[in-house]
């Protein structure tokens, strides 16, 4: 178990989901009967951002660069500047993007009759750059692509950041899209349909808590302690995960609420909590961080646990210590 350092803390948050845009509908689609769909209702990037610079911008970067400019607004920031970094989870980036690329090489004339502009959101790290660029964020930057392990690999590579002195605040989130080559991905390894398959992003803001204490806000979730395994199967590996960090912090599995964990031996002893994926579909390596944010959502305090796996055999899990009120965000 590697114990967070600091102490650092969640100071904001930001939402794009199936619920639609911000932190408010997401919030009070969590509390509604009524099914929300598993993509982000009317997400135009081009309506949202504007023609500029987004003629050849993807799906998966929009969410990022609109879920971030959430973000940047609960501080009243146009220009972060170098002391700030951005590390987000992915699978692979734009599955839609990258089979398109491939198909238009082989069935054009030559292979290289392709269109320039459709490049860069064949690259994993794209929506990343473009966050950085839109933003300019001109601290690291980084992608984190290990599936559903994303989510929690991706705050711990922003605390680490943090702990070394890169950066004195990291915008620290996860994104997925919803496509119809990642519907053939899904389905093919997973025997996902289509209305299995959610999208969206959420972007956290992670600092120490002694800054955030300093400009008069109070942090809305403390970073404790993280944890990642391997094992023969996914299940074993996540009872590993999770059954050492509730050894070592001290807690039992009924103290803690894990809306992701889900069969295994551990599902009946932790709180529940809001099931995130059973509202808006299966969101990949953003489901993680969905997690968190039914969680920042509900404003209740007390200790939370977010999770991963793979069918690979690999897990991950994080302990935070959730902070009353969430919901207004820090400024």
């Amino acid at each position: 178990m590697s114990a967070i350092a600091g102490p650092l803390a969640i100071s904001a948050w930001s939402v794009v989901s199936p619920f639609g845009l911000g932190n408010a509908a997401f919030a009070e689609g969590l509390e509604s009967t009524a099914g929300p769909g598993t993509t982000v209702p009317g997400f135009e990037v081009r309506e949202l951002l504007g023609a500029k610079g987004t003629r050849a911008m993807n799906r998966i970067t929009g969410l990022a660069v609109v879920a971030t400019r959430g973000l940047l607004a609960e501080f009243g920031e146009e220009t972060p500047g170098e002391r700030t970094g951005v590390v987000l989870g992915t699978t692979m980036g734009s599955a839609e993007s990258m089979m398109g690329l491939t198909r238009a090489s082989l069935t054009g004339d030559r292979p290289d009759h392709i269109e320039p502009a459709l490049v860069p959101g064949a690259v994993m790290n794209c929506a990343a750059g473009q966050v950085a660029i839109w933003h300019r964020i001109t601290g690291p930057n980084a992608t984190i692509a290990a599936g559903r392990n994303s989510g929690v690999l991706a705050l711990n590579y922003a605390c680490r950041l943090l702990v070394a002195g890169r950066a004195d605040r990291v915008l620290c989130g996860a994104v997925e899209e919803h496509s119809a080559a990642r519907t053939a991905l899904q389905g093919a390894a997973y025997g996902q349909r289509a209305d299995e398959i959610g999208e969206g992003a959420v972007m956290l803001a992670v600092e120490p808590e002694e800054a955030i204490l300093e400009r008069g806000a109070r942090s809305l979730a403390s970073l404790v302690a993280v944890e990642s395994r391997t094992g023969a199967d996914p299940e074993s590996a996540l009872r590993a995960a999770v059954g050492l960090l509730l050894e070592r912090t001290g807690l039992r599995a009924a103290d803690v609420r894990a809306p992701g964990l889900r069969d295994t031996a551990l599902t009946g002893e932790c709180a529940p909590g809001t099931d995130v994926r059973a509202r808006i579909g299966d969101t990949g390596s953003a489901a993680g961080l969905f997690e968190l944010a039914g969680m920042l959502a509900s404003a209740r305090a007390g200790y939370g646990l977010i999770t991963g796996s793979e069918e690979d055999g690999t897990a991950s899990a994080l302990l935070l210590r959730m902070h009353e009120p969430a919901l207004a965000g820090a400024r």
